[in-house]
């Protein structure tokens, strides 16, 4: 990013972690041109760093296919997923479900710490993963606690009314995965995409590319705003 826009502003200056970039006062303005002339210096910034952040996110989006050896060992020889078994009805597979949310995390965050909170009035344990480049974030949570008569699947992506941009970031869910998003307690989300027949490196596969999607979903709506 630094590079990106001392190569359009020569006479930026960095400072730190961040750059400084000089904005022109012209000599001889009204108050209303200068206002003007300092939009147009503030729009052609704000296009800059957005187009170099969408390329950042093109190359840099976590897809299964950059795991590394370690993040992928624990879903070698995971057996198959049967319907049934990613249904909260059924715990004989809990731990195998976990193990596939964990490492898709993991995944995702780049080394980055993954940790798990205790239960809420949602899910019995759920996190929280931030949205790369702006300060919102999704959330995983295991084992949904609502509605204890209802079977439902394990593990859900959701979005919770706390979140920043949360009306922003609803409505990306719902144009991410349209006529799927459902309400639940505080919040909207979804149940990640782990379906019958895959063993662990599928169901890790799919859960990786349904997160980026959404997060690429999200940047999209707050994008759409600037």
């Amino acid at each position: 990013m630094q590079e990106t826009v001392k190569t359009h502003w020569s006479d930026a200056m960095e400072s730190g972690d961040s750059v400084d970039i000089p904005l022109r006062l012209e000599p001889g303005l009204s108050g209303y041109e200068l206002t003007e002339s300092l939009r147009t210096q503030l729009e052609g910034i704000t296009v800059v760093v957005r187009e170099d952040l969408r390329a950042y996110f093109a190359v840099n989006d976590r897809t299964a296919a950059q795991a590394e050896p370690s993040i992928l060992a624990p879903l070698h020889g995971m057996p198959a997923f049967t319907s049934g078994e990613l249904l909260d009805s059924d715990r004989s597979r809990r731990q195998d479900i976990q193990i596939v949310v964990d490492q898709a995390c993991r995944h995702i965050l780049a080394g980055g710490s993954l940790r798990w909170y205790g239960r809420d009035a949602g899910f019995d344990r759920r996190n929280w993963i931030p949205v790369d480049g702006y300060q919102t974030y999704v959330s995983i949570g295991i084992e949904r606690l609502d509605d204890s008569k209802s079977t439902r699947p394990w593990a859900w992506l959701f979005v919770h009314e706390t979140a920043p941009h949360a009306e922003v970031v609803f409505r990306a869910l719902d144009e991410a995965f349209p006529g799927h998003v459902e309400d639940i307690p505080r919040g909207r989300g979804i149940p990640l995409s782990m379906t019958e027949g895959q063993n662990g490196l599928e169901a890790f596969e799919s859960v990786v590319a349904q997160i980026e999607n959404a997060k690429t979903a999200i940047r999209g709506c707050l994008q759409s705003r600037t």
